[in-house]
């Protein structure tokens, strides 16, 4: 897109932060529509997973929604403070399928990156799946750097679930 399209959009489209009052039913579904294209392993958030999201202070879930007043995506902005300085971490970025290519998600990002910045963060990281090429291009040419390093994971669900019982 060139650079009068880019913001025409960024005009056109507005991007809110998660409020524990924005909590509803109709919100849920379109969030869950949004993660679902991010992993087939998605599982749907209940509404009361979505409000402890919007309680938590250092987890910022912003909106980005359409002129029309379609939410288009989503992303996570986490902060941390370390011993190695206050970082940001950001997760979860997805936009509509069927809205790519209209720059949301260049938008999403750079208003994470000025919301970090603003938060004292002097690094953000991301992690993206080698198989999202569109999305690792996107974030290269916003100025974040492939890192030769290892990303571990582990999951911790069915231990808490088990100390829980």
């Amino acid at each position: 897109m060139t650079i009068r399209q880019l913001l025409d959009v960024r005009r056109r489209c507005h991007i809110v932060p998660l409020k524990v009052d924005d909590c509803s039913t109709p919100l849920l579904d379109s969030v869950n529509a949004l993660l679902a294209q991010l992993s087939s392993n998605f599982v749907p958030l209940t509404l009361a997973q979505l409000t402890t999201l919007a309680h938590e202070p250092r987890t910022h879930i912003y909106l980005l929604y359409t002129p029309q007043g379609t939410l288009a995506g989503t992303a996570t902005l986490c902060l941390c403070h370390q011993f190695t300085g206050n970082k940001a971490w950001v997760e979860d970025v997805v936009v509509d399928a069927a809205q790519r290519g209209k720059g949301y998600a260049r938008m999403l990002l750079d208003h994470l990156m000025f919301q970090a910045r603003r938060h004292g963060a002097a690094t953000a990281n991301l992690t993206s799946r080698p198989q999202r090429v569109a999305a690792n291009r996107l974030y290269q040419s916003l100025g974040f750097e492939l890192r030769e390093t290892n990303v571990y994971k582990m999951g911790l669900a069915d231990e808490a679930a088990a100390l829980k019982s």
